[in-house]
């Protein structure tokens, strides 16, 4: 055993952590799959095809706000929340939405409140 295996695997290491985030985001595609697909159906209704949509979080949100929870753009430097931001894109595509058509993006404007803002762009068929 090293120091870097104690880093990478066990229950507390990154590697479990990950698949947890990545779990935890399909789960909150599913969690609220009722208010989003109201929330489709509205934007449908109105004829837009961009639009975002914003829900609370379902992880911690000292881990998904830590290291300024990744806002740079194309910096990877908050492995768990980019874990979780995709399990919320593979939630979306389980549902047919795929990654060219809706981006998820955390949403840390207020200092109190954690949520997911859902960027989607819709092609008119």
């Amino acid at each position: 055993m090293s120091l870097k295996y104690d880093y990478f695997d066990g229950s507390t290491g990154l590697l479990m952590q990950q698949d947890a985030a990545f779990a935890a985001g399909q789960a909150f595609v599913t969690a609220n799959a009722a208010q989003i697909s109201t929330d489709l159906k509205t934007n449908a209704a109105a004829g837009f095809t961009t639009f975002t949509l914003n829900y609370p979080a379902t992880m911690s949100s000292a881990i998904l706000r830590g290291a300024n929870g990744g806002v740079r753009p194309n910096v990877p430097n908050n492995l768990i929340l980019s874990a979780y931001l995709a399990g919320i894109t593979d939630g979306f595509a389980q549902q047919a939405i795929y990654s060219y058509e809706v981006t998820p993006q955390l949403n840390i404007t207020s200092v109190v409140d954690t949520t997911i803002d859902l960027n989607f762009t819709f092609q008119a068929m």
